[in-house]
């Protein structure tokens, strides 16, 4: 843990604020453009188990039980490089930025709380305050720890009604989700129409980014992409009140 070394974005990761700097230019301001970080537990957990976690993460996990102090400095030290990263993302023109805590799932609550969350509160309040942050935490098991993360945005799963969750946030942020990703791989036309709308009506549209419960699967039909980007601008949503 000791032997890593600070994250120099300027130095060590130029490229990726060339191709920002690219994409921004290619855009000429006609959408903006989201930067994204891993979160330090999820980057833990590649880095220990030297593979994705995506099946499971025991090695992290006994490390985190039975050496807390070493996983702890481990997850002060990817804190530091993630500030770091994404401070300069945003120095490089990014519109807002995402930090994913994909093995947010597997995280046993007391872990998430002692390691997981401070992490995720630490990069919110380190970031430029102008600049808009969404937190997605996979399968989104502990919604009432995310609202306390400083978050501006955040993306939640199927399992976490919207409308309940913007309630529960009373204006301090906006929401993103969460259609079930299965429906874009194996629904037809009608079936990820009416999930979309089902998923604007828990909102009424306002505070609210349609998105999916998470990523793509990569089986998805690009025709069911489009339609769910065709079925989002064909709802009518309310006048605001």
């Amino acid at each position: 843990v000791r032997a890593l070394r600070p994250c120099d974005p300027a130095r060590q990761l130029a490229f990726v604020g060339e191709t920002i700097q690219g994409i921004l230019t290619e855009l000429d301001d006609s959408l903006p453009l989201l930067g994204f970080a891993g979160a330090p537990f999820t980057l833990a957990a590649f880095l220990i188990e030297g593979q994705s976690p995506g099946r499971g993460m025991p090695a992290c996990l006994e490390l985190a039980r039975t050496q807390p102090q070493v996983f702890g400095d481990l997850m002060e030290r990817l804190t530091d490089m993630t500030v770091a990263y994404l401070s300069a993302q945003a120095r490089w023109g990014v519109h807002a930025v995402q930090l994913f805590e994909s093995v947010g799932d597997a995280i046993p609550r007391d872990l998430y709380e002692r390691f997981a969350q401070p992490s995720h509160r630490r990069i919110f309040a380190e970031l430029p305050a102008a600049l808009p942050a969404v937190l997605f935490v996979k399968g989104s098991p502990f919604p009432e720890l995310m609202l306390e993360s400083g978050a501006a945005v955040l993306s939640v799963g199927g399992n976490v009604p919207l409308g309940d969750l913007l309630g529960r946030g009373a204006g301090r942020i906006a929401v993103q989700g969460n259609v079930d990703n299965r429906v874009l791989a194996e629904g037809d036309a009608a079936a990820i129409t009416a999930a979309v709308q089902a998923c604007i009506a828990e909102t009424g549209g306002r505070r609210h980014i349609l998105n999916l419960n998470h990523g793509l699967l990569p089986e998805t039909p690009f025709d069911n992409v489009l339609r769910f980007i065709q079925a989002a601008r064909e709802v009518e949503l309310p006048a605001a009140g």
